[in-house]
């Protein structure tokens, strides 16, 4: 929802605005009020509204002052609409000046004046790709910022959270809204991308023009989410009030109609929707996404259809679907023999269903996802395995038949195994390099973060690599190696503890003690007492 903030020294005026036009029909929400520009100003600061509506004629700070303040401080947001009570070419002219959308005289005013002026500036929003004006982004950032959010959706269509905390964490980082009562996914295609006679990147080009004309038609009408899956698909999340949930099939019906006209009339491409179940928990929209896939399936020469409960009662669970738990463990252990049977048992169930072109691309696509999100150089090795071909990777996205796309799967399940089984026998020598290291330098006072260096790795993954291939954290080896060698000290040498201590590299004979009780259960005096070759 756009953010609205309304400007005007005279209450009935304020009523008069809010009553005016059925707002959320516009994607816009009454952030505030304000009843002078000083005021309005504060307001601005803290709420960060993407329209203003303001009278000109205020006390303190005009309309015309807060405008300009407003263009000087924050750039071209929040857009404006300035409001009149005397129709002046000064004012006028400097509210154009001040780039106002509008500059409207109140006696004339008229819900349809001011619903226009209001599409206009939503219009002049989407054009510039920003939701909110505290983060006015570069088009390659706000590409960035849009794959977190298309990343997050195609976990939870795929029901791949771990657990609801991970879910809620992810998505208040993300500050995506799932507060409305109930929610319908709709799976669109694009129907005319697959044409022999383009390259990938004129494909992916072509498919997210198309997507993003759809997002700028549909949220004019409704809230929702966008989300950009494999090339000439994409889906929409709508989310739905109370009162639009008593009809959501015509509301929905409506504006995806509009949709399916305008991105034929500007592209040329024929737009098809599939529309789900309603749910009201955003955890069960993962169930809306698979009914709203069944229901593409049924729209045949339709344009539109809704998930029919009557005609379905049940469907499956797609390739990826089964699997997908398993193949998801497999790859963040990096466990290539699991990874291999997993896409080995996939393969068999795409097979025995021949033909199904959009099931067989989806699981291609959603194995795409799972390795560039879940391996820190998931593209680059992708790259490597498709790069005897001239889009790379890429290249699934021109297949036309269900048996090029399997051939896709084969080579990408052979690349991904054979790079997983190099990458285990490479961290295996470089975990005993590094125990060769430790055990060489036991006298001094090595951390993790000096290793990591040392050996040119992200501390984070050291940690990662010693708890997979040793068993224990980097900290544990270390210190048991050490207390290994005191022991040795304690029974063979006339060094005293604190000597003991400092040539072991601790940083004190109190925590050398310490961590000496932790792993053997006694104290340096006790553990040498007991030893039948002790030496005073």
């Amino acid at each position: 929802m756009r953010k609205l903030l309304l400007v005007d020294d005279e209450p009935l005026a304020l009523v008069g605005l809010q009553g005016m036009l059925p707002w959320e029909q516009y994607g816009i929400e009454i952030c505030a009020t304000a009843r002078n520009g000083a005021q309005a100003l504060k307001l601005i600061e803290q709420k960060r509204p993407d329209i203003v509506i303001a009278d000109i004629m205020m006390p303190i700070q005009s309309g015309l002052e807060l405008l300009q303040t407003c263009r000087e401080k924050f750039g071209r947001l929040p857009l404006f609409i300035i409001l009149t009570s005397v129709e002046k070419y000064q004012f006028a002219r400097e509210a154009l000046s001040g780039q106002a959308v509008e500059y409207l005289v109140k006696l004339e005013l008229t819900p349809e004046i001011l619903g226009a002026a209001i599409a206009k500036a939503v219009d002049i929003l989407s054009g510039m790709g920003l939701e909110d004006p505290a983060n006015r982004t570069s088009p390659s950032e706000r590409l960035r910022i849009q794959s977190f959010y298309d990343r997050f959706f195609v976990r939870l269509f795929n029901n791949l959270f771990e657990s609801k905390d991970q879910f809620l964490k992810q998505q208040a980082e993300l500050s995506i809204d799932f507060s409305f009562g109930f929610y319908v996914t709709c799976y669109c295609e694009i129907g005319s991308l697959g044409k022999s006679d383009i390259n990938a990147d004129r494909l992916i080009g072509l498919y997210t023009s198309t997507t993003r004309m759809a997002w700028e038609t549909v949220t004019r009408y409704m809230a929702c989410y966008v989300t950009s899956l494999e090339p000439g698909y994409f889906a929409i999340t709508f989310c739905l009030s109370e009162h639009e949930a008593a009809d959501y099939q015509n509301v929905i019906e409506s504006v995806l109609q509009q949709t399916i006209l305008i991105v034929k009339n500007y592209f040329n491409v024929n737009l098809m929707c599939g529309v789900g179940k309603m749910v009201d928990d955003p955890l069960a929209i993962s169930y809306s996404f698979r009914t709203s896939r069944h229901a593409l399936s049924a729209c045949d020469d339709r344009s539109l259809s809704f998930y029919n409960d009557n005609n379905s009662e049940s469907f499956e669970l797609s390739a990826f679907s089964k699997y997908k738990s398993d193949l998801l463990m497999a790859i963040e252990h990096e466990d290539y023999q699991k990874v291999d049977s997993v896409l080995d048992m996939m393969l068999v169930t795409l097979a025995n269903c021949p033909g199904d072109h959009r099931l067989v691309m989806e699981t291609a696509c959603n194995l795409l996802f799972l390795v560039t999100t879940n391996l820190i150089d998931g593209e680059y090795a992708l790259e490597q395995i498709f790069s005897h071909e001239a889009d790379g990777y890429k290249s699934l996205y021109t297949l036309q038949t269900p048996n090029d796309v399997l051939r896709w799967i084969e080579t990408f399940k052979l690349g991904i195994v054979q790079k997983l089984q190099t990458r285990n026998k490479g961290k295996n020598k470089n975990v005993e390099d590094i125990k060769a290291y430790l055990n060489g330098n036991l006298d001094k006072r090595i951390t993790l973060n000096q290793t990591a260096s040392t050996f040119g790795f992200n501390p984070n993954y050291l940690s990662q690599l010693f708890a997979k291939h040793v068993g224990c954290s980097f900290i544990d080896y270390l210190n048991s190696q050490k207390i290994k060698q005191a022991k040795t000290l304690l029974l063979d040498s006339d060094l005293k503890i604190y000597e003991i201590s400092e040539q072991l590299g601790f940083d004190s004979a109190f925590y050398f003690s310490k961590v000496f009780k932790k792993y053997t259960g006694l104290s340096p005096r006790e553990y040498a007492r007991r030893q039948p070759k002790i030496r005073e």
